[in-house]
């Protein structure tokens, strides 16, 4: 009897990751105005960011996320301060990316500005996707994978009550007892 100790998984994702980088600003310079064809993910790590988007204006602060829209003009209002500092990644969706119709699916709904209750748990895939992007064992797939993480991140931040994260702090205190650290 021969066994096949293999598992083959689909990968599938419908996200396309491209480039990323933390920004740290020296205090000098604005954000360019421009058109960009990808979709971009901020999340301000330290100091207030300000962003415009066509009509709206964005003032940002650490452990807020913004995220851009292709073929939307966009820019910074101002000179940008010194000590701030944003993790930012740009990639693409795949067409049909938000057709719910296939089974088990279910759609990411990311807010265009969200303040995050654990913004720490984002910055870590941030600071895992340019640590492996430095040494240079990121490939495509894990790249795209990494980025549904963020953006998962930033929709099941949004989307649970801020009251949940009380919840259970105070369940854990309620069940917390010193004879079982023993």
């Amino acid at each position: 009897m021969t066994f096949n100790n293999k598992l083959v998984l689909s990968t599938g994702c419908p996200i396309k990751s491209q480039n990323a980088g933390l920004f740290i600003s020296r205090g000098q310079g604005s954000h360019p105005t421009r058109i960009i064809n990808s979709h971009e993910l901020i999340l301000v790590k330290a100091g207030r960011l300000e962003l415009w988007e066509e009509e709206q204006n964005f003032s940002l602060d650490a452990g807020q996320t913004l995220h851009l829209f292709p073929a939307r003009r966009h820019g910074g209002m101002g000179t940008l301060p010194k000590g701030l500092e944003f993790y930012w990644i740009h990639f693409g969706v795949q067409d049909g990316s938000s057709d719910d119709s296939d089974i088990g699916s279910k759609c990411l709904d990311i807010p265009q500005v969200n303040r995050l209750r654990r913004p720490e748990k984002l910055e870590a895939l941030f600071r895992y996707f340019l640590d492996s992007q430095e040494v240079g064992d990121l490939s495509q797939e894990s790249a795209n994978l990494l980025v549904q993480l963020m953006l998962i991140e930033v929709a099941n931040s949004s989307s649970q009550d801020s009251n949940d994260s009380e919840n259970v702090s105070a369940l854990a205190a309620s069940v917390y007892n010193p004879i079982w650290m023993n």
